[in-house]
């Protein structure tokens, strides 16, 4: 049994959760009805811009998606001069952006993650100069052109049922020219123009350094109409939407400072190893000052503790702990400023032999195969006695031991034998 539930994200930081099942009143092991793992909270607001050109009814489609989640504060701009404070924004929805009414390359941040929509008041020509992922040769003209599912994009998980629904919605429309890819990019979706399926990207994506997406056309709001008309929800078109704007919206971890664990539930036969990097001003590794670490257990005791230099980072093996939650606090000084670091873990005792309630049937198979033996379970373990009858390695084997023992070292014998004879010459 699946069951899925939700929770409130009420403090930031390391959280710790707990899962457990009741107790039925015939089960005996009671050990495995708990489960912990831990869940890093942030407390941060997502600033996204969606800058337009004319007013479209995508733009309402895209706040559709976004509705409910509340990390999200979405900032509506019409016209083709530039917003007011537009560095503040983390991330940049660009409707047909740079359109016919733009002379300048330099209208967004330079690392400002965008979304290109491209249409028929996109400015091809500006939008070639400035990124260097898709390149289209062409007019203001449009194509019809029907989404593709490629099945080798891996950036995030689709919805189930994505193939049904794009098989079911209408065409983007899609600037008409010849597309080129450049660089490394994954394309979530080609176009199918008429009836021929091009190697043209509808929806793509470049995550590195300053990540961005296409999506060559207009029309969104058509999709989402055809699914509500066909499947009575919008899940899939909103799931898009969301996906790529999730991940062009993850933030980097920029603290000059940081500790962090391989996992951070762990057992009581675990060597725990906690991990440190810090960074200059260029944002380079580097460990060239000393660093400690400060490790409480939960009765309050605390002990301080050397990293060890490894490469260009910090390394500390504490070994094995005790059951209990510990918190950590490392502390390192570069230029003249101190730097801090905290986290936590937690250490609990799994008895592994009340983990499981049945053999590991798959396991005893393949130890078997290796050791070329065989194996047997109660449904066949009548076969046995056949199996060692026919086995020609098992038959009985007869030892036989020889001990060879010497008169001469028997000195007891000796003195018995002079005894007899000096009572016979005693008696005559």
């Amino acid at each position: 049994t699946t069951i899925t539930f939700e929770t409130q994200a009420s403090e930031k930081g390391l959280q710790h959760y707990s899962v457990r099942i009741s107790k039925l009143e015939e089960e005996q092991n009671h050990n495995n009805n708990q489960h912990d793992f831990y869940v890093e909270v942030t407390e941060e607001s997502i600033e996204i811009l969606l800058w337009t050109a004319v007013t479209h009814p995508d733009i309402n489609t895209i706040r559709e998606a976004l509705e409910g989640y509340p990390q999200y504060k979405l900032t509506v701009y019409t016209g083709s001069s530039t917003p007011a404070e537009i560095n503040k924004y983390s991330l940049i929805i660009a409707h047909q952006i740079p359109d016919i009414a733009h002379t300048k390359i330099d209208l967004f941040p330079v690392h400002t993650p965008v979304w290109y929509i491209l249409g028929a008041r996109s400015n091809l020509v500006l939008f070639n100069r400035m990124q260097n992922i898709l390149q289209i040769n062409g007019s203001n003209a449009v194509n019809d052109a029907l989404p593709v599912l490629q099945p080798s994009f891996n950036l995030f998980n689709l919805t189930e049922n994505i193939q049904v629904v794009l098989d079911k919605i209408p065409p983007l429309r899609s600037p008409f020219g010849n597309y080129a890819l450049k660089g490394s990019a994954q394309v979530l979706i080609s176009q199918k123009i008429g009836n021929v399926q091009t190697q043209y990207p509808l929806w793509l994506f470049k995550t590195e350094e300053t990540p961005l997406a296409i999506t060559a056309g207009e029309g969104l709001w058509r999709w989402g109409f055809y699914e509500y008309k066909n499947f009575r929800n919008k899940n899939t078109t909103h799931e898009l939407i969301k996906q790529t704007i999730g991940l062009l919206s993850v933030k980097k971890d920029n603290r000059p400072f940081r500790i962090y664990l391989d996992k951070y539930l762990l057992s009581e036969n675990e060597p725990v190893q906690v991990f440190a990097t810090l960074k200059n001003a260029a944002g380079e590794l580097i460990n060239t000052p000393e660093a400690t670490l400060e490790l409480t257990d939960s009765s309050g005791k605390m002990q301080k503790l050397n990293f060890e230099k490894t490469g260009n980072s910090y390394r500390l093996n504490i070994g094995l702990l005790a059951q209990g939650r510990y918190r950590l606090n490392a502390i390192t000084q570069f230029s003249g400023k101190q730097y801090t670091a905290q986290s936590e873990f937690f250490i609990q005792s799994e008895p592994l032999e009340f983990l499981r309630s049945h053999a590991d049937f798959t396991l005893l198979s393949n130890l078997s195969q290796q050791t070329n033996a065989q194996f047997f379970t109660l449904q066949n373990v009548k076969e046995l006695p056949e199996v060692i009858r026919a086995n020609e390695n098992i038959k009985p084997v007869l030892h036989t031991v020889k001990n060879v023992i010497n008169f001469i070292d028997k000195r007891w014998l000796f003195f018995l034998i002079l005894l007899f004879a000096i009572s016979e010459w005693l008696l005559r």
